[in-house]
């Protein structure tokens, strides 16, 4: 790959940017320049480097200014670690930053703290990769000082980070804010390394050039390499811990501040442990420290994620008496566990407040969307549609989730007008592209609202849905339709009375290996019967029974009516059985045509016992349809089997009515 001349820090930026890393082509770029970049626009360049996402374009260039002797300060030092840490890198940038404690000039309390011993004593990050035990693991050093009382507007003592505590099995949270590190040897320091690619990315970063009295690290290196642990996977919250203890006794200068205290509870947070960010709260209480909007975020993030409710509220509260603005992040935090925790009202009455023209904070989507999910699994969907419209209201554009749960609240209700409406809207929406959830819910709403609609209405939407099902597989979806879409489809065309249609729809989706659901099936097996086929109708019938699976009542009766109808009886007579115990029991008409079925093929038992079966449902059947058949068996078994027909049918009321019928009928013969 060939580069433009490179003769100032701005063509040096636009080659760099251009390069692909791991080729060489990020030094041939750097040998190559016409002029000697100078250590503050190197620095500038790994941080750049690193914001862009291309952090080993970052240790690339690092790794030329000390081939070159370029001496590395703690600037620079400092956006290399920044860069690992984007990178999740966090091994390397904990070697990187030991690296900086042992080779300062200056002896200062957290270099001694930090600094790997030649006996093995353990420093922030243990030896190598492996982790020794973080400093004051086990030791009788206290976590970041005395105890204080959370920190109010007006300063004075509270018992609230306590009752939190109490909650999460911290109940000596304000009594004793010690520490517990865990083990070195334990599992999860095994698998500390989780995560990082197999082979690793480079060496080290080696500091073989440096202006020592510059390189010690400063406050913004150690809070860099606290994002590292907080982004690690797992998060490293051990480690961060040890990091901020060595801090605050350092003091002076390298002292935490709010970043500092954030970024570590950041890592407990995403670690899970909800005691120990409430522990790191007391510590940047007790140490004056004053709390940020941010520092409540991540409390709320981590009580929402550790499913405590009470902790939530109790954060909350803090950060309405703190005078705060509140941003979307906490009210985003907030919402999204009162839904959880079902507390629909009042979560609804945070979002009411939010749309206010008073309002500290406005709604995002994530808002929006969280309680769209909440309204529908209460199954409240005509209020999906007016948060929906709320969102005009907030100045925010809708996503492809607020459109879907849209058109989820749609398709329950069947709505299909109103969903290919919300299809065409979605299209028209910049930045917005359907997926296979937004075809599905339209396709299902039109199936659920053609099913009971006239027959014109049926007929339109069946012929629509073919548009939309087109549209779907044209879309640039991942997996193509699924077999939700393709039993949406057949099940239209099916309440269309479209059966050729469904038929089709069927063998296409057999050919993608998908297997129809209930409903689906149930619409092959109508399509089956209507269309002459009770053979391949009884072998779906067959296939879904097998699989512990009942058909809908209508497929049914739509098979058991076409079995009768091709003198299939015996059939006929199985299918009644197996509906005699489903929940929707058979109806006259499916006795009735079991028992004409087979008294037409001279059977006597079928009818006797299709009139049995009627007579203990207590199911009274027609006397035309009775009578029909009494003549039939008259002509092919005799009296014998009319009397017994009769006594089946009724046997106490109406058998002697139907005896003079059937022989007025005959002539006596």
């Amino acid at each position: 790959m060939s580069f433009r001349r490179v003769n100032d820090m701005k063509s040096l930026a636009a080659a760099l940017h251009a390069a692909r890393e791991g080729t060489g082509e990020v030094r041939h770029i750097l040998l190559s320049a016409t002029f000697r970049p100078r250590l503050p626009g190197l620095t500038k360049m790994v941080s750049k480097l690193s914001k862009e996402g291309s952090f080993r374009k970052g240790l690339e260039v690092f790794d030329d200014m000390q081939a070159r002797g370029v001496e590395a300060d703690v600037v620079t030092c400092c956006s290399l670690i920044s860069a690992l840490e984007r990178g999740g890198q966090w091994q390397l940038a904990e070697d990187l930053f030991l690296q900086m404690c042992q080779a300062s000039e200056h002896d200062t309390p957290l270099l001694r703290t930090l600094r790997l011993q030649d006996a093995g004593a353990p420093a922030v990050a243990g030896q190598g990769h492996g982790g020794g035990s973080p400093a004051h693991a086990q030791g009788s050093a206290p976590f970041l000082g005395a105890p204080a009382a959370p920190w109010t507007p007006e300063g004075g003592p509270s018992e609230a980070v306590a009752a939190a505590a109490e909650e999460e099995g911290a109940a000596a949270l304000l009594r004793e804010l010690s520490l517990a590190s865990g083990t070195s040897g334990s599992d999860e320091a095994a698998d500390s390394g989780a995560g990082l690619p197999q082979q690793p990315v480079r060496q080290v970063p080696r500091l073989k050039y440096m202006n020592v009295s510059r390189i010690a690290p400063n406050r913004v290196c150690c809070n860099a390499l606290l994002a590292a642990y907080a982004r690690a996977k797992p998060p490293q919250w051990e480690k961060a811990l040890t990091l901020l203890t060595a801090m605050t006794e350092a003091g002076g200068e390298i002292a935490p501040d709010c970043v500092t205290f954030n970024t570590a509870l950041k890592a407990c947070g995403n670690a899970g442990r909800l005691d120990q960010a409430l522990r790191v709260y007391a510590a940047l209480i007790s140490r004056g420290v004053r709390p940020s909007v941010t520092t409540f975020a991540l409390l709320l993030a981590a009580a929402a994620a550790a499913d405590s409710p009470q902790t939530v509220r109790l954060v909350w509260s803090w950060l309405e008496e703190s005078g705060l603005e509140i941003n979307t992040a906490c009210m985003n935090a907030y919402v999204s566990i009162l839904v959880k925790q079902g507390q629909w009202d009042e979560a609804r009455a945070a979002f009411r407040a939010m749309l206010s023209p008073a309002a500290r904070c406005k709604p995002s989507i994530c808002t929006i969307n969280t309680i769209l999910a909440a309204q529908l699994r209460q199954g409240q969907f005509a209020q999906v549609h007016t948060v929906f419209e709320d969102l005009a209201a907030a100045g925010l554009q809708p996503s492809v989730v607020t459109y879907n749960a849209l058109l989820a609240a749609h398709a329950q209700s069947g709505a299909w007008q109103a969903a290919l409406d919300c299809l065409q809207r979605m299209l028209r929406t910049p930045g917005v592209v359907p997926n296979a959830e937004t075809f599905g819910s339209v396709l299902a709403a039109m199936a659920r609202g053609a099913v009971n609609a006239p027959p014109a209405e049926a007929a339109a939407a069946a012929e629509a849905s073919l548009g939309v099902f087109r549209a779907m597989l044209a879309a640039p979806i991942g997996g193509g339709a699924g077999a939700g879409a393709y039993g949406a489809l057949m099940r239209l065309q099916a309440a269309a009375g479209q059966w050729g249609r469904a038929l089709a729809v069927h063998e296409l989706m057999l050919a993608q290996g998908l297997t129809p659901d209930t409903a689906a099936a149930s619409a092959v097996i109508q399509a089956y019967a209507a269309t002459g086929q009770p053979a391949a109708a009884l072998a779906a019938w067959a296939a879904l029974r097998s699989g512990g699976r009942a058909p809908e009542p209508p497929a049914e009766r739509a098979l058991l009516a076409a079995a009768a109808a091709a003198g299939a009886w015996r059939e006929a007579l199985v299918v009644l059985r197996a509906m005699r115990g489903g929940a929707e029991p058979p109806g006259a008409a499916c006795y009735e045509a079991v028992m004409a079925a087979a008294a037409g093929a001279g059977a006597a038992p079928g009818a006797i016992e299709a009139a049995s079966l009627a007579a203990a449902a207590g199911v009274r059947l027609g006397l035309a349809v009775a009578a029909s058949a009494l003549a039939q068996l008259l002509r092919a078994s005799g009296w014998a089997a009319v009397y017994e027909l009769a006594e089946a049918r009724a046997p106490r009321l109406h058998m002697t009515h139907f005896i003079i019928r059937l022989t007025l009928r005959t002539g006596g013969r």
